[in-house]
């Protein structure tokens, strides 16, 4: 049997179908992008704000944001060794969050997400140490008609007090919303914020236990302000209080390019108990305020390892002045400062430099103060990929000095090989732990791609400045990628990390001519450094490398054997 449909039904009906689609469609979208990985959820966030008929831009765009900065971690830097907290962020990912938080405080004044946008903004602006920008915003939502805004404008003009060492400006707002009932996470984590820096310890965990009972008015998680830290337990304080409560204090200043850097984090790690060194805070022992200056808690006497953690976004284009220090002395009260500065220029060669040659020019910025240079090479794991750890190590000039006087130099492939590289051993087990590539083949082969830093000192060691900044992507900074001539057979399989297949073929070339050079010189380096961790073998390596001295004459042949030596002692 035959339906009969009129047009004008049919025609509703498509109407009806496109439309109801065009609705449900974005919804698909979003829903998705909530429930995948955060590279996948970018691109769907990214269809669905542009979507016509989408219902929910404000959930997306606060999504997307946070997807692309879910918070803004520190940079610590101590006398021995620095790291990064937190998922790194670059600046491009944290501008388009603004602009996101910024559209959404611009056109959904009613949406869910209008308050957290415009706390996520202030977190940012601290993070990047914009005061002004801080201040205007904070001065913009104090006198908002919306009672969160008013409150989280509230919460961070009593956190900058704080940062300012003005504790009774800061706890009178804190204690305001408190006796109004307000039960906030941040609220309670900042009062006893506020108590731990003015030594107040048992009312400081009072308020940090309230405050891992209460809920977060905004999302949950990350820090408490900015990249600054989150709340901490009594059982922190308590073991804090046992190592480090003292009289002493340490006071100095923070500064960038000459000006002061706000809400840097002190930390003190104590070398006296543990005899090591961490990359990673206890917590801060001080924050930097508008002025850059800071003054500890009190310490105990001994011998300290003090760091400083500044914000990521600021890293990427930082240097830290490093002093020749390894250890802080404190038996009284300490001056203590930190500078850090924007980073030297490596005049050429620049970019992905490629070396036809076996030699190549350096030239770089002069710095003032500077009474040498170095230059660094950088290796990796995955040397052909510029990938997984790296480690970077000084290489002579084409003279031999490490040190260098002048702005500019040349340096010589050859000779370099000749030196121990940084190597790395990689394997499940430590008697199958093998020997990177660079470790035999030396800095510079064939293929590899090798990135190049050249760093200032003053005369007593300290760092003055650096072609690489705190933070960088290798593709961003010189690399010189080596295509002078062809692998051998034998140095690929050095490179596919084949050392019992590579030692049986240069022995085998050694069988038809005991002169070859590159057998010899190959085979004294597997035996020399070992090409399983611990498996050197020095006798061979002493009489490869003699067969090759007698061929060649050049007494650089020993600096490899020299080394392998002097590390069994």
């Amino acid at each position: 049997m035959k339906i009969k449909m009129k047009v004008k039904t049919l025609i509703i009906l498509i109407i009806v179908f496109i439309v109801g689609f065009g609705f449900i469609l974005p919804e698909i979208f979003l829903y998705g992008a909530g429930k995948i990985e955060d590279e996948k959820a970018l691109s769907l966030y990214g269809y669905y704000i542009n979507m016509p008929f989408a219902i929910s831009k404000d959930k997306a765009l606060y999504k997307m944001a946070k997807s692309l900065v879910p918070y803004i971690g520190t940079y610590d830097l101590f006398m021995g060794a620095r790291g990064s907290r937190g998922g790194l962020v670059s600046q491009e990912d944290i501008d388009k969050a603004l602009e996101s938080y910024e559209e959404i405080l611009d056109k959904y004044k009613n949406s869910p997400y209008y308050v957290r946008a415009y706390k996520e903004l202030l977190d940012i602006y601290i993070g990047r140490g914009q005061v002004e920008k801080l201040k205007e915003l904070i001065d913009w939502g104090r006198v908002s008609s919306n009672e969160g805004i008013v409150y989280t404008s509230q919460l961070y003009t009593a956190f900058n007090h704080m940062v300012n060492r003005e504790y009774d400006e800061a706890m009178e707002i804190v204690e305001k919303y408190i006796s109004e009932g307000v039960e906030d996470r941040r609220l309670y984590g900042l009062k006893g914020s506020i108590h731990f820096l003015q030594e107040e310890y048992p009312l400081a965990e009072k308020s940090f236990e309230d405050a891992r009972t209460m809920p977060y008015i905004h999302d949950g998680g990350g820090n408490l302000f900015g990249s600054v830290g989150e709340v901490f337990d009594s059982y922190w304080l308590d073991s804090f209080l046992r190592r480090y409560k003292g009289d002493h204090t340490i006071r100095g200043r923070v500064t960038a390019n000459g000006k002061p850097l706000p809400y840097a984090q002190i930390y003190i790690h104590s070398k006296s108990q543990y005899g090591s060194y961490s990359s990673r805070g206890e917590i801060y022992v001080a924050l930097t305020d508008f002025n850059g200056e800071f003054e500890t808690i009190g310490l105990k006497e001994g011998q300290y390892e003090i760091g400083v953690g500044v914000s990521q976004p600021l890293a990427y284009n930082l240097v830290f002045k490093e002093r020749n220090e390894k250890v802080l002395e404190i038996n009284g009260d300490v001056t203590y400062n930190f500078e850090f500065t924007e980073p030297m220029e490596l005049i050429s060669p620049r970019g992905d430099f490629v070396l036809k040659e076996s030699k190549f020019n350096l030239k770089w910025e002069k710095v003032e103060g500077a009474d040498y240079y170095k230059v660094f090479a950088v290796a990796f794991e995955e040397p052909l990929n510029i990938s997984s750890s790296s480690i970077s190590y000084t290489i002579p000039n084409e003279e031999g000095d490490y040190e260098i006087r002048d702005n500019e130099t040349r340096i010589d492939i050859d000779l370099v090989n000749f030196y121990p590289a940084g190597v790395f051993f990689s394997g499940d087990r430590r008697e199958k732990a093998y020997i990177s590539p660079n470790g035999i083949l030396g800095t510079f082969y064939p293929g590899v791609r090798v990135p190049i830093i050249v760093k200032a000192f003053d005369k007593e060691g300290n760092l003055l400045n650096s072609s690489l900044p705190l933070i960088s992507n290798y593709e961003d900074i010189s690399v010189v990628r080596v295509e002078n001539r062809e692998l051998t057979e034998g140095e690929r399989l050095i490179l596919n990390r084949e050392y019992e297949e590579a030692i049986e073929y240069y022995e085998g070339l050694l069988k038809e001519d005991s002169t070859n050079i590159e057998a010899l010189t190959y085979l004294s380096r597997i035996y020399a450094d070992g090409w399983i961790l611990g498996k050197d073998n020095l006798q061979k390596a002493k009489e490869y490398t003699e067969r090759l001295y007698s061929i060649t004459g050049d007494d650089k042949v020993f600096i490899r054997l020299d080394h392998a030596l002097e590390r069994e002692k």
